[in-house]
């Protein structure tokens, strides 16, 4: 299974010009886990303590305003990594994550991810302008 997560990391835009050697630092620390259509792998205020990437599947993220009503905030497509605030705060999620369509997600919890980012300055350079990209 590592080899499929680390193939898939090879194409994200965030990893695609990491050494293999950082590149495999992030995979060891990371899983893969199927979730059936209709089903939610976080609620918005669960606690904040990973980030996913889609591997395949189709997923949305929403939030439910105080009168109960969904708002679609993204769909992400497969190869991106969310909630991508899921780095830079701590607390809880922002939002609900729920798969419409069975969908095989890479999990990397944010801790062990922020070590990785202490031995390997210069990925947070680039996770910096990979979300600046996103922000504009």
């Amino acid at each position: 299974m590592s080899d499929v997560i680390f193939n898939h990391f090879k194409i994200v835009p965030l990893f695609k010009d990491l050494s293999d050697e950082e590149l495999q630092s992030i995979v060891d620390i990371s899983h893969m886990r199927l979730y059936k259509a209709r089903s939610f792998f976080f609620l918005q205020g669960d606690k904040l303590d990973r980030v996913f990437f889609i591997h395949s599947g189709k997923i949305k993220i929403h939030i439910t305003d105080q009168s109960g009503r969904e708002q679609i905030v993204s769909v992400p497509r497969t190869g991106e990594m969310f909630p991508h605030v899921g780095l830079f705060r701590k607390g809880t999620f922002p939002a609900h994550a729920e798969v419409l369509k069975t969908a095989e997600l890479i999990i990397t919890p944010v801790a062990e991810f922020e070590q990785i980012l202490i031995k390997y300055p210069v990925l947070c350079i680039k996770l910096i302008m990979f979300l600046g990209e996103k922000i504009i």
